[in-house]
């Protein structure tokens, strides 16, 4: 049976490789996080151009309707008998 301390240096050697090809996994993990948060960052800008649309036509919708709405009311008032 060998000694021990004889089966220390090809121990170190199976760590390192462990450890390189932990590494390597490491990497390719971080790498499609990143994708994959770059995906969610484009998704979420859209949704929120989106929303920021959406608000901007409800706006001028709801703009565009109360002037409507005051040009009736007027018409209204001066349809009406005036009340003394």
């Amino acid at each position: 049976m060998p000694e021990p301390r004889d089966m220390i240096i090809p121990l170190l050697q199976e760590i390192r490789a462990s450890v390189v090809g932990l590494d390597g996994k490491l990497d390719r993990f971080q790498l499609e996080t990143k994708s994959e948060f770059a995906k969610l960052d484009a998704r979420h800008k859209a949704l929120r151009q989106a929303m920021g649309t959406d608000t901007l036509m409800s706006k001028f919708l709801l703009g565009d309707f109360e002037e409507r709405l005051a040009l009736l009311e007027q018409k209204f008032e001066e349809l009406s008998p005036k009340a003394t």
